[in-house]
C-alpha cells in the first residue's frame, strides 16, 4: 500500500515539475521524452503493485462455507 502511495506521489511531482519546466524555459524533445518515459514506468509500477496487492488479498481470503 505504501508503494502505491509513493508512486502516485512521484507521478504528481513529475507532472508538476514538467508543467513548470514547460512554462519557464520550454522543453526539448529529449527532456519531454524522458519525462513521458518516467511517467509510463511509474504507471506500470503502480499497476504491478495493485495487481500484487489484489492477488495477495484474494489468496488470504478465508474459505466461504
Amino acid at each position: 500500500m505504501v508503494g502505491i502511495i509513493a508512486v502516485v506521489r512521484r507521478i504528481l511531482v513529475v507532472t508538476a515539475v514538467m508543467g513548470g519546466t514547460m512554462r519557464e524555459a520550454g522543453t526539448t524533445a529529449e527532456t519531454f521524452q524522458e519525462i513521458v518515459m518516467e511517467l509510463g514506468l511509474l504507471a506500470l509500477t503502480a499497476l504491478a503493485l495493485a495487481i500484487a496487492m489484489y492477488l495477495l488479498r484474494s489468496r488470504q481470503a478465508p474459505p466461504s462455507e
